[in-house]
């Protein structure tokens, strides 16, 4: 239809021409002229009407077309194409408007899951400015889109991060060269409110084109409960190790493998075997010679000799129940060390006065030796390191048969301050290499068998290595079979600034100091004077207890429980004698001791209670101090201590506490 105008204007020129050449005769060049001025103006309207035709019906439609295209393409509108005239141009109209159908269904598809997705998708150009931020995002940050895009994204990052992002994002740009694209990781981020929380983010570079600079994709995942039960279940795990170390340490080796397992349980009857041989053996002693002692005939010798095996062996037995207790204590984390001034070298002299006794019993030398300079005073417990030094020692003396064992101190440098090292050297068996780790197990020896020559439990070099790490300490060893063993503790001595130091120092020298401060071990025994009030409901122990106090010089009376003692002792305040001191047994029927120490108290008796109980576990010497107890004393009964106790009261205070 757009050809006919201009087929039509042709043929009206191809006529002119054929006329123009027909007529030759002059006469006609005047036709010819007006003919061809007809005939171009008849051209021209036939061009102006075919450029009408042609505006009509391309051009402007073709510009709508266009216009269509670029309300989508810069407005972001879903435009159509409208009817047109021609259907040639009807054809591109319709793939146009096909076209964009599908790109807004894509475009609709698209944002449906980002703006679905569960985490948070933020893009940003390469500015640093954010372009898009999805419902997931919003409620991850707090922030809503319309206000935070065209922000930097910084704000979302807490400091140090936000000041430094924009100078990496640069030299990302520069060198191409980022270890976070394309990679998760974990990092922090900011909410609107301030606070921070975690994040894991895996970031994406988008190229759109050459000429186009690129976008940065990022999506983002709240882990703040993740890492709460993360947390959670690390603490959870935390406790549950440090709750039961060595439950946890017997579970595992049971998973590993069958044989331990068989092991663990060979070495727990092996112990019980062995503790029912290390009290009955004592016990079978102590009944013995008790027996014997009821012989009428039984000479006097004899009689001495028996006396001396029940207290040598009544002391074993108290050795290890001391030693069962403080295992226990140790395993439920109850043992307590104090840090008290005390001489170490003194400490280390007593050690050796008793155990030379049983050292020349066995025909055995032992030795002291104090090398180079010495502190005169350490800061620790000094009952706990006398308990490992005896045991040692006593351990040494054990195993040693010819030759002798040597106790060795000296002051060592360890970092910025100094340990305290004590060998114990033997001529003894020895041990081999694989039988070193087990000697400080529990219930374990390096000899498991039942023909073993040497007696014990396994106890002691497993409590004592235990009370060396709690002294700030350790025990190590090193032995060969045939060779000897030498163990060596090592303490830390508290602060010896100001302390002065020893050079040459021996026994002998120790003893000279003793005597001249007035403390020689041979010195006249403690007299006492006064009235003690004894609650004990035990007739053996009263008659015991009354015995050791009235021969240190005190008047003794005896009430058989709480009840008793409080009348007792409020009776004597009113009567104008009160008691003195008031030895307090804890567990007594009808009042306990208590109750009977708190109703004191409260009734205003201020003079000294020593508590008396047979319960040595850890806090029990706090509870009686806060029942209102002035001191504390545990059974079996430690004479001298006993009777070193009462006088220490009694010259504190004459008159009463």
């Amino acid at each position: 239809m757009l050809l006919r105008p201009l087929l039509a204007g042709s043929t009206l020129v191809w006529l002119g021409g054929t006329v123009a050449g027909l007529v030759v005769a002059p006469q006609a060049v005047a036709m010819v002229v007006v003919l061809s001025a007809v005939t171009a103006a008849l051209l021209a309207l036939l061009f102006r009407l075919s450029w009408l035709r042609l505006q009509a019906l391309v051009a402007r439609p073709l510009a709508g077309l266009v216009a269509t295209m670029d309300g989508c393409a810069v407005n972001g509108k879903a435009m159509r194409a409208k009817e047109q005239p021609s259907s040639e141009l009807q054809a591109v109209a319709a793939t146009l408007n096909h076209t964009l159908d599908r790109i807004v269904r894509n475009e609709a598809k698209i944002k449906a899951v980002i703006e679905a997705a569960g985490d948070g998708i933020v893009t940003i150009n390469h500015r640093g400015i954010i372009q898009s931020f999805n419902p997931a995002a919003e409620a991850m940050f707090g922030h809503r889109a319309a206000s935070i895009i065209g922000r930097n994204v910084a704000l979302l990052m807490p400091e140090p991060h936000a000041r430094k992002h924009d100078g990496y994002l640069r030299r990302y740009l520069d060198t191409d060269v980022a270890t976070v694209i394309g990679r998760n990781r974990e990092t922090m981020a900011l909410r609107a409110d301030g606070t921070a929380f975690p994040i894991a983010i895996h970031v994406t570079r988008v190229d759109l084109g050459a000429d186009e600079p690129p976008l940065f994709c990022g999506i983002l995942r709240d882990v703040t409960t993740a890492k709460q039960t993360e947390n959670e279940v690390l603490d959870y795990t935390t406790q549950m190790q440090s709750s039961n170390v060595q439950l946890a340490e017997a579970s595992i080796m049971a998973d590993l493998a069958k044989a331990q397992a068989e092991a663990a349980s060979r070495s727990k009857s092996e112990f019980l075997a062995n503790m029912s041989h290390e009290i009955r053996t004592p016990m079978t002693a102590i009944l013995g010679y008790a027996e014997n002692l009821l012989d009428p005939e039984m000479p006097p010798a004899d009689r001495l000799t028996a006396v001396r095996t029940i207290l040598r062996n009544g002391e074993h037995l108290v050795t290890l129940i001391n030693d069962i207790l403080d295992l226990s204590k140790i395993e439920a984390g109850r043992l307590m060390v104090e840090r008290l001034p005390c001489s170490p070298l003194e400490l280390l002299a007593e050690v050796a006065t008793l155990m030379r006794v049983r050292a020349e019993g066995k025909g055995l030398v032992l030795n002291t030796v104090f090398e180079g300079r010495l502190p005169t005073i350490a800061v620790t417990d000094p009952t706990r390191l006398r308990q490992v030094l005896l045991n040692l020692c006593s351990n040494a003396l054990k195993f040693t048969e010819v030759g002798s064992v040597t106790l060795a101190m000296r002051l060592v440098r360890s970092g910025s301050g100094h340990r305290l090292q004590y060998d114990v050297i033997d001529t003894g068996i020895g041990l081999n290499q694989d039988e070193v780790p087990r000697l400080f197990r529990p219930f374990e020896q390096a000899d498991t068998s039942t023909t073993r020559r040497f007696g014990g439990t396994g106890l002691g070099l497993s409590i004592s290595k235990r009370l060396a790490g709690m002294l700030g300490g350790d025990i190590q060893v090193t032995s060969a079979p045939g060779r000897g063993s030498t163990f060596r503790l090592t303490i830390d001595p508290g602060p010896l600034h100001g302390v002065p130091l020893l050079d040459n120092v021996s026994e002998a020298s120790l003893a000279a100091r003793r005597g001249a401060a007035g403390l020689d071990p041979g010195r006249t025994a403690v007299r006492l004077q006064g009235r003690l009030l004894l609650a004990e409901d035990g007739a053996d122990n009263q008659r015991l207890v009354s015995f050791i106090l009235e021969k240190a010089g005190l008047q003794v009376v005896v009430a058989g429980d709480g009840r008793a003692a409080l009348d007792l002792a409020l009776q004597a305040e009113v009567n104008g004698t009160p008691f003195d001191v008031v030895l307090m047994d804890m567990q007594m029927p009808v009042m306990d001791g208590y109750q009977a120490t708190g109703e004191l108290r409260r009734s205003g008796f201020h003079k000294p209670i020593i508590a008396l109980t047979a319960n040595a576990m850890a806090g029990d010497r706090e509870k009686c101090l806060a029942a209102g107890c002035t001191d504390f004393a545990s059974k079996p009964i430690d004479r001298a201590a006993l009777v070193a106790t009462i006088a220490g009261l009694l010259a504190r205070d004459p008159g009463g506490s």
